[in-house]
């Protein structure tokens, strides 16, 4: 028996029903740090514990791409509202071609997928888990076709990795304090709400936006000040994607978006405040600009940077 080559290389998404004809709202997940998956039997046992196989499921490990780009968070809102995607995953070779498995999810076989966009002074990363479950023959079918599938026609070159995608987060504050003031400092969007529909496909209901900073100036005056913030106050958060502040990500929460959660610490080697900003919103209250006056840059087309306005 062979030996079997482990990898992937690469992933891509695109919207559902298209990926064998004309793929549009492709994202393809690169420089990825981790890649996974699995396939497994799901069971149901008989009287006597012997387990009988009632579907098989697709799901990846949650697969962290260290060059998101804007443009890949509205691909990812667009196919929330058809509730998934296609989706193509193709393992290394084992001799040549395909013959290692080109997983390719369409028809009624797509993918779903929870996501989150996560920024941190140590990282930028836009992470997916898809998943499904299916009978077995169609289980089967799917893995059989793998192995001389002809890779769909998505653009990619050098397994989807982009070096120059892979930005260094720049974080440009305007606030209460001063960027000075910033000890540390966290931006998430996570999809939130119901895990998984009957087919193992995970769906959700809300995004959760979680946006926190830590302060070192923690005076009685700034404390005071930090109290005074209004309820609800809206909220920018901005990364600049070149050093010349040229091109960012800015997110604006609009008025009451988002409420205010406070820490106030003062002990033998810390004095600080730190300043959470939570709430969910829903898709429709997302809108996208890309053109170049709101950090798009020359492509105005996502890659470089935007603007992402939440409304109530």
């Amino acid at each position: 028996m062979a030996y079997a080559v482990p990898g992937i290389k690469h992933i891509a998404l695109c919207k559902k029903g298209t990926l064998l004809t004309t793929p549009t709202n492709i994202l393809i997940i690169g420089s990825r740090n981790n890649e996974e998956l699995n396939i497994n039997d799901e069971t149901q046992d008989d009287v006597l514990e012997r387990p009988h196989i009632i579907k098989r499921r697709f799901e990846t490990a949650e697969i962290e791409s260290r060059q998101p780009t804007l443009k890949d968070l509205q691909n990812l809102i667009t196919f929330r509202a058809d509730q998934g995607c296609d989706a193509e995953i193709l393992a290394q070779p084992q001799t040549s071609g395909v013959d290692g498995g080109c997983f390719q999810f369409t028809g009624n076989n797509y993918m779903g997928f929870k996501s989150k966009y996560e920024i941190t002074p140590e990282k930028r990363i836009l992470a997916v888990q898809l998943g499904v479950s299916l009978n077995p023959i169609d289980a089967k079918t799917l893995i059989d076709a793998a192995d001389n599938a002809t890779p769909a026609s998505l653009g990619i070159t050098n397994n989807g990795i982009n070096n120059s995608l892979i930005r260094f987060p720049w974080l440009k504050y305007v606030g209460t304090f001063t960027q000075d003031d910033i000890i540390n400092y966290s931006f998430l969007l996570e999809e939130t709400g119901e895990n998984e529909k009957l087919n193992g496909r995970f769906i959700s209901d809300y995004i959760k936006a979680t946006i926190s900073f830590t302060f070192r100036s923690a005076t009685i005056a700034n404390m005071v000040t930090e109290m005074n913030e209004a309820e609800g106050i809206s909220l920018t958060f901005q990364q600049d994607t070149s050093a010349s502040s040229a091109t960012y990500e800015k997110f604006i929460f609009n008025s009451l978006v988002l409420r205010k959660k406070t820490e106030r610490k003062i002990e033998a080697k810390e004095r600080y405040i730190k300043a959470t900003y939570t709430g969910n919103f829903t898709r429709s209250q997302i809108a996208f600009d890309f053109s170049a006056l709101s950090g798009g840059g020359t492509s105005a087309d996502g890659t470089e940077g935007g603007t992402v306005t939440i409304s109530m």
